[in-house]
């Protein structure tokens, strides 16, 4: 527009380069007829099942298989009568915060196996590595002003604060409609080790907040564009909410300061939980998918990773959630382990 023209009129810019761009556009306008009349209609209908098939096959041909070694591919039937799949991406679809489509085109790989297999198999499954967690007891945390459990709930609408013993209202438990909270207070855990904790929400937005840096985003709508996707982090919960979430090393019996910001959409009920995977909780979920494999005829370990940039390079080789030693773990109980990576 107008600075453009100054830019232009001053000889900061050469009137070819304005020549060029818009050359470039319009080339394209008349390459696709959208200057003379002639463009052609668009469709009258979209052929889902072609379209639906070409993506599955687009799919299949982007899987690399990277060692077949001892011959485990492909499973074949009999292996179905004692197989043992392992991993949270195993009975959820991991599809990525980007795509959208059909909800019941999501079929989960456990629950193609079993529609796949015969009535002779048996298949057994392992959450592994857990991701839904569980919401933050309230004998670890403490309330804004200090003392008591539980967090301090601020509505933004001026109304009076109250303490609740955790933030869990999912479900019959969720907020009306266009709703806004803050709570605010303390978490200390009996124990030092690396937690993840999870700001899950389904109808609003979350915030989390740990030692007044942003730690987590549920639901969250991005650089002002774009609408929410429960699928933003790896998986959503088991029971359908965002997860987002954060790894971090906690020392025992230190206070850090919380802070959960949450905000309703303008037409649905706002669902949030603040959660957490304890070293204890993934330790004991790693035993029991070990315990299983030893049983297992086969086993078809699920492992998940994001994509990104990392201040360590070292990360960028290694699998979060301890996945690492789950699979040599699992491996040593079960030679005859497959790993698909997502």
């Amino acid at each position: 527009g107008p600075r453009l023209k100054a830019a232009i009129e001053a000889k900061q810019i050469p009137g070819s380069a304005l020549d060029r761009a818009v050359g470039r556009i319009l080339g394209q306008m008349d390459r696709f007829g959208m200057l003379d009349g002639t463009r052609l209609p668009a469709p009258d209908r979209i052929d889902i099942e072609g379209h639906a098939a070409f993506a599955r096959q687009v799919a299949a041909e982007g899987a690399v298989l990277l060692r077949n070694t001892k011959g485990a591919l492909p499973l074949k039937p009999q292996d179905l009568s004692n197989l043992l799949l392992v991993g949270p991406t195993a009975a959820q679809l991991a599809v990525g915060s980007g795509v959208s489509g059909f909800k019941h085109r999501f079929v989960a790989p456990l629950d193609a196996l079993k529609g796949a297999a015969g009535t002779d198999a048996r298949i057994s499954y392992s959450v592994g590595d857990p991701l839904t967690g569980v919401a933050i007891p309230t004998t670890l945390l403490t309330p804004a002003g200090g003392s008591g459990t539980g967090l301090t709930r601020y509505p933004t609408d001026g109304s009076p604060a109250v303490v609740d013993a955790t933030v869990d209202f999912v479900g019959t438990r969720a907020f009306p409609v266009g709703r806004g909270y803050l709570w605010k207070g303390t978490l200390k855990v009996p124990a030092a080790g690396e937690y993840t904790l999870q700001m899950q929400s389904w109808g609003g937005s979350a915030i989390l907040k740990v030692d007044g840096q942003q730690r987590a985003f549920a639901a969250y709508v991005r650089f002002g564009h774009g609408i929410p996707r429960n699928s933003s982090s790896v998986v959503p919960t088991t029971d359908g909410l965002d997860n987002a979430q954060v790894a971090l090393k906690l020392e025992a019996n230190k206070a850090y300061a919380i802070e959960v910001e949450a905000q309703a959409e303008p037409e649905s009920q706002l669902q949030v939980r603040l959660a957490w995977v304890t070293p204890e909780m993934r330790q004991a979920a790693h035993a029991a998918a070990v315990a299983a494999a030893r049983s297992a005829g086969t086993v078809v370990l699920f492992a998940w990773a994001r994509s990104g940039e990392f201040d360590d390079p070292d990360a960028a080789l290694r699998l979060p959630n301890e996945q690492d030693a789950l699979i040599d773990a699992v491996a040593t109980a079960n030679p005859n382990t497959i790993v698909v990576l997502n």
